[in-house]
């Protein structure tokens, strides 16, 4: 039987001492270092080396499990060597004192209570998850795991929140052994009047130089919840992720009320009159921002849909007079034409322009392809192609104009690919596209929308979403060091796709369906594979 490899140290299993194992693997090189150095042997160590539990201090071990038994922390390190040299010990043996210890890692015991040792299978620790509502603490567990295998670059995420529509309903649960479909969040006024569920708000975490994502919070909620209750949640959520070393520097959300309100909550203000401020203390790091970002497809079918309920754009003078525009007014009008033209001859020069894409349905709205099926170049190239034959005046030009912007702005905004990634290996292209980013900012902010005048929630959603893009490349490229970033990473897109998966089986879940679909995509989640780095 195996016995401690510790200089004066004879224990062994027998005794009914316990052994663990020195690190192994490419992943523990440091720490089986770190246990080499305190060790202090002559001899080279076997592969298969042990320590035995009376070299480790308490704050080493994990609190009791239901075994009773209490495993080593995954980075605990021995540094207990005080016993006493034997009179016929000579000058050869390897004794070492307290004074050769490595002190142990500082570790806050609140945050690393779910410790697991990382060579456990994960697979394992799954079968056991009841995914209740609110934070994954086993998620956290097994996430950790997951993070050590991570590189420091691949560690920086970001933190998506959305909602989706359930059927209301009462069921028992008889994994959680409890009746699930109520709300589990206080509603906007702080009060908790309604006893059904009617949507779920997930959480879920999204990698910013690589593809992975996890889902590790959900709540049911009414036709409203409360933005302070959300607020905490959300700063307890990056805080387990700091723990677990994890960097959590965007919160992205749509443009609902309740999103809005967090983002008061927070500080941030966007408006035409107000300095943009879209960041807030990072509840884990002082030298670090939080930034608040609406997720800029949602924006960009907001702006579509104002246009579609009638509501006209106006530019301001100055932008007129900068980019020689023969007028300041962006309409429907002549895609209306283009659309009637087009009806009326089998060659199209707008071919993706259909019926619901300038009446929109209830369906119809929230459609991002049918948004960029209206506001693109082609539609532009069309309308001004029939300026060119005189059969539209040349004021739709301006509208011509504002597509192209806005298309451009969206392809930027959801860059995939290294191409339209921002990267200051091309400093010229670099220039460019944060010079035009800085000037989308200022045609939104100082354009009128509709007869009144008013300010548009879009006009916020694309002025904040810009202005976050821009601090946050900033942040990475010159601070960082990073060598591109894509855009494209700072939106909702992996929670909507999770959404769809969730519907896939049922489009409008009661709370029990929900939560066991979820439960399965979270947890096949942690056995795919990080994808290509693209920060290289």
């Amino acid at each position: 039987m195996p016995c401690c490899c510790v200089p004066n140290c004879s224990e062994r299993t027998e005794k009914g001492i316990r052994l663990f194992l020195l690190p192994q693997g490419k992943r523990n090189i440091e720490r089986r270092k770190k246990w080499i150095v305190n060790i202090k042997r002559k001899n080279k160590l076997p592969e298969r080396a042990y320590v035995c539990e009376k070299h480790f201090t308490e704050d080493q071990f994990e609190n009791k499990r239901q075994d009773l038994k209490r495993p080593l922390r995954w980075n605990a390190v021995p540094t207990l060597f005080l016993h006493k040299k034997n009179a016929n010990d000579n000058e050869n043996n390897n004794f070492v004192d307290e004074e050769f210890a490595v002190e142990p890692p500082n570790i806050n015991e609140a945050s690393i209570s779910n410790n697991i040792n990382p060579e456990i299978n994960p697979q394992k620790r799954m079968e056991g998850f009841k995914f209740g509502s609110g934070i994954l603490e086993h998620v956290f567990t097994i996430l950790r795991t997951k993070v050590e295998c991570m590189k420091l670059e691949e560690r920086e995420a970001v933190l998506l929140v959305d909602e989706m529509a359930i059927k209301p309903g009462l069921e028992y649960d008889t994994a959680l052994e409890k009746v699930v479909g109520r709300p589990t969040m206080l509603k906007s006024d702080g009060s908790n009047k309604e006893n059904i569920a009617t949507h779920a708000l997930v959480f879920m975490l999204g990698g910013l130089t690589t593809r992975w994502k996890q889902t590790i919070a959900y709540e049911y909620t009414g036709t409203s919840y409360c933005a302070k209750e959300a607020n905490q949640l959300i700063k307890n959520i990056i805080c387990k992720c700091h723990h677990i070393g994890l960097n959590i520097s965007v919160v992205i959300s749509d443009m609902g009320p309740q999103n809005q309100a967090v983002w008061r909550l927070n500080g941030v203000v966007c408006s035409r009159h107000e300095i943009t401020k879209n960041f807030a203390k990072h509840p884990s790091d002082n030298d670090r921002k939080l930034y608040f970002m609406p997720d800029s497809p949602h924006v960009f079918k907001n702006m579509r849909l104002a246009l579609t309920e009638g509501q006209n754009f106006y530019l301001s003078p100055d932008i007129v007079k900068r980019y020689s525009l023969p007028s300041n007014e962006v309409s429907l009008d002549p895609v209306k034409f283009v659309y009637a033209q087009d009806n009326q001859s089998e060659l199209k020069v707008a071919p993706r322009l259909k019926h619901n894409v300038l009446k929109p349905g209830h369906y119809d709205k929230m459609n991002v392809g049918l948004a960029l099926a209206l506001v693109n170049r082609d539609v532009a190239a069309a309308i001004n192609f029939y300026i060119a034959q005189n059969k539209l005046d040349r004021k739709h030009y301006t509208t011509a104009w504002f597509f192209e912007i806005m298309e451009k702005w969206f392809c930027i905004m959801n860059s995939r690919s290294r191409k339209l990634a921002l990267s200051q290996n091309q400093n010229e292209i670099y220039i460019k596209t944060t010079t035009f980013l800085k000037d989308v900012i200022y045609i939104i902010q100082n354009m009128n929308v509709g007869k009144t005048n008013r300010w548009k929630p879009f006009q916020t959603g694309i002025v904040l979403a810009t202005q976050t893009a821009l601090d946050v490349q900033e942040h990475y490229l010159n601070e960082q060091n990073f060598h591109f970033i894509m855009l494209g990473r700072l939106t909702q897109d992996a929670l909507e796709n999770l959404f769809s998966m969730v519907r896939s089986r049922n489009p409008v879940p009661d709370a029990k369906e929900f939560k066991c679909a979820l439960r399965l995509i979270a947890i096949s989640q942690f056995f795919s594979p990080l994808n290509t780095e693209i920060m290289e």
